[in-house]
């Protein structure tokens, strides 16, 4: 084992290019110069516990097994462009005073900055060079293989200076932390790959309490974030998941009396108006519904043109009588009459029977409420 336990370095300190084949303590150990350890090589645990960089701390392209920075202190720039973390980092209560570089670093374990003091600029920068699953070109980079960003509890007092740039993130890893003034820059959260249940299980692993909450509050802010910055689909996406867990909270131990049906109602009919596809889908059911209903029940008959011969008395009854039954419409005039009542139109056809007038009046409701609901859902995807 090295051990340099609570030493004080005074003159400038280069390790460059090193390699530690054994478990490297610098806890408590002081550095009052500037520290070199680009290059270098950890092959174990190397431990930084309470050690203080009072001037510039390069551990840029450093090769670490665990890592530990809990409670250290950097007074300058802090700089690990390009380091590899094969076990988990934990900068736990670290305080970072000066500019701090985790650009192109990449994360086989946790990343945990758990209660970390960040009082400048913060930066995770990635590369378009590749996918870190495949290897194909042209996309943003992850942190690592399967890497886990733990930032919660941590203080920032720069927020607008934070910033991700051409990275693959994931919603979870922004939980107990305000992420509205972060700075997202190509990023990718890959929807078509993550889920809400996937990011539930994630915080579970972490033992974080009230996952589904704290989770939706995360989104909520991150939605505030994009939407901010023009980024409106990602917006979209951020709000539905934010909804999404709130009436999985709700459906919790559930009871028929009391649900919030509204918020139910709100999902179903149109994604929370986030969802196009819903909205549409709603929409064309209820045209195709209430078409199909109105060939069910009676509608006001148009009475034949009068010849030139008067009609007898009983064809007058008999005309009268089709007048009060009323008669329902065929598949074709259904559909063009319920699109018309959708739209608030007044088709040419009254309605007669009690039934008839209830669908009609229902549908004028429902038709230009779910169109409502489309268009807010089109306007918050493409919203300028």
């Amino acid at each position: 084992m090295a051990s340099f336990h609570s030493v004080t370095f005074e003159l400038e300190l280069y390790f460059e290019d090193a390699d530690v084949d054994a478990d490297a303590s610098f806890i408590g150990a002081k550095f009052n110069a500037a520290t070199n350890f680009r290059g270098s090589t950890f092959r174990y645990t190397s431990d930084f516990k309470f050690a203080e960089f009072k001037e510039f701390a390069d551990f840029g392209s450093a090769v670490f097994g665990a890592a530990i920075f809990g409670k250290a202190t950097f007074n300058n720039i802090a700089a690990f462009r390009s380091s590899r973390f094969s076990g988990d980092a934990k900068f736990n209560e670290a305080t970072f005073e000066g500019p701090t570089d985790f650009g192109f670093a990449t994360f086989r374990g946790i990343a945990q900055f758990g209660s970390a003091v960040f009082k400048d600029e913060l930066r995770f920068l990635g590369t378009v060079a590749h996918r870190w699953w495949d290897g194909s070109p042209g996309e943003p980079m992850a942190l690592g293989t399967n890497p886990t960003l733990d930032i919660q509890h941590t203080r920032i007092d720069k927020p607008e200076r934070v910033s991700f740039h051409t990275l693959i993130l994931r919603p979870h890893w922004f939980v107990n932390v305000d992420s509205r003034k972060f700075i997202f820059t190509d990023v990718s959260w890959e929807w078509d790959r993550i889920s809400i249940k996937q990011e539930l299980t994630a915080l579970d692993a972490k033992e974080v309490s009230s996952p589904n909450r704290l989770l939706a509050i995360a989104c909520r802010q991150l939605a505030e974030n994009a939407e901010a910055n023009n980024r409106y689909e990602e917006a979209s996406r951020f709000r539905y998941w934010a909804m999404d867990l709130a009436r999985r909270t709700k459906w919790k131990g559930w009871s028929f009396w009391k649900t919030d049906w509204l918020h139910m109602f709100y999902w179903a009919v149109s994604g929370y108006g986030e969802r196009i596809r819903n909205a549409l889908s709603v929409l064309a059911a209820v045209w195709v519904v209430f078409a199909f209903l109105y060939t069910q029940v009676g509608f006001e008959q148009k009475p034949p043109k009068p010849s030139n011969d008067s009609p007898s008395s009983a064809t007058a009854a008999s005309i009268t009588v089709e007048d009060r039954i009323g008669q329902p419409l065929t598949l074709n005039r259904a559909l063009t009459y319920s699109l018309a009542v959708m739209s608030l139109q007044k088709p040419e056809r009254q309605p007669v029977t009690n039934w008839a007038h209830t669908l009609v009046t229902l549908e004028a409701i429902l038709g230009p409420v779910q169109a409502a609901l489309l268009a807010l859902a089109i306007r918050r995807k493409f919203m300028r």
